[in-house]
């Protein structure tokens, strides 16, 4: 287990926000070539992809080498690694190459994915989509703390939205004007409440960026907002995106403002079927392993697998050690005898699902 560790501490130890994966993915390469990887590339994205096994079923393992800006020290304190990523999400990657190289020799094919650009755009993984690498099964690496399995995940819809007033003038005089920025809040406030009142309070929206004026002393002219939108299994996306549309289009009528409208990512909403044999593989292998009853988890975020499982049509779930309330946080920290447990879920998991496949 010593080089799983190892494994796991030095891509902890090499800072990757999103776009500065380079290095990350040498490492992994390295790992995968000196442990009988078969056909190991490096794809136009910068995706590192190897595979083990052969025959059926195939099950795609993917994970992202990115993380969220800000470096943090690393430290392994014992049983604790601090690290940015250590929870979100390089100790679930490291699980799942530690454990497909365990599975070299299973009656069934393992693609392992360390995917670029998750916690930006999705280039990563919509080249994976590109590239037509299907699978009957895929596990994504994020943190579910050991006992639990991510079966479902949020929507999400992407907002940008520009307001220009046409006029600005001096601050001293700001009734003379009308001020961009709290034209565009008023109306953030009101699109709010409209989604909620249709689709109920469980969709989220949350005004995330808003920028705008041109000097201190000056009445805004110009506005320009993010808001980031997520929906539950049973919303449809395109429907709220088409509230929005007619919602932004009326207020900037009716109040006589130019506004510009925006979306930058919309993804639909995934649960997987819980009868499905992936989920009842891992049921089995947490009992087995971990002598606990697995946690079947819905997460208000949204991921890769949303994007890939929709386009795909591939029956997805996502696991690994870590606590998630510790994500994009100053203390992120994973357990080592976590991450090794996860190593003997995720080998005890696919022999299960290459047995309930035949």
């Amino acid at each position: 287990m010593a080089d799983y560790v190892r494994l796991l501490r030095d891509i902890v130890e090499i800072y990757s926000p999103s776009g500065y994966e380079l290095e990350v993915s040498k490492r992994i390469e390295k790992f995968m070539l000196e442990n009988g990887f078969e056909n190991v590339r490096v794809d136009a994205a910068g995706n590192v992809i190897g595979e083990v096994g052969s025959g059926s079923p195939t099950i795609l393992f993917c994970g992202h080498m990115d993380t969220v800006p800000g470096k943090l020290p690393v430290i392994l304190d014992g049983e604790l690694l601090y690290g940015r990523g250590a929870v979100d999400a390089k100790s679930p990657l490291a699980a799942l190459i530690a454990a497909a190289s365990k599975l070299r020799d299973i009656r069934g094919r393992i693609i392992v994915a360390a995917v670029v650009d998750e916690e930006g755009y999705g280039k990563g993984i919509n080249e994976i989509i590109k590239s037509n690498i299907e699978a009957d099964y895929a596990v994504f690496g994020e943190p579910s703390n050991l006992y639990g399995l991510t079966v479902g995940y949020r929507g999400k819809i992407g907002v940008k939205i520009s307001c220009r007033t046409g006029h600005s003038g001096h601050s001293s005089a700001p009734w003379a004007y009308r001020n961009a920025i709290e034209e565009l809040f008023n109306m953030y406030l009101k699109l709010k409440l409209e989604i909620e009142k249709v689709f109920s309070s469980s969709v989220a929206v949350c005004l995330t960026r808003i920028s705008g004026g041109e000097s201190h002393n000056i009445v805004p002219s110009s506005c320009e907002a993010y808001i980031d939108v997520r929906t539950p299994k049973g919303c449809n996306v395109n429907e709220c995106v088409m509230l929005i549309s007619k919602f932004v289009r009326e207020y900037a009528l009716d109040s006589g403002l130019d506004v510009d409208i925006l979306y930058d990512d919309v993804v639909e909403p995934y649960e997987v079927d819980l009868g499905s044999p992936i989920v009842k593989a891992f049921s089995r292998a947490v009992a087995k392993i971990l002598n606990k009853p697995i946690k079947l988890m819905r997460k208000t975020g949204t991921g890769d697998l949303n994007v890939y499982a929709r386009s795909m049509g591939v029956p997805s779930v996502s696991y690994g050690p870590g606590d998630s309330r510790l994500s994009h946080t100053e203390n992120e920290y994973v357990r080592i005898s976590d991450y090794i447990k996860s190593i003997e879920v995720l080998v005890e998991a696919v022999k299960t699902l290459c047995i309930l496949h035949s």
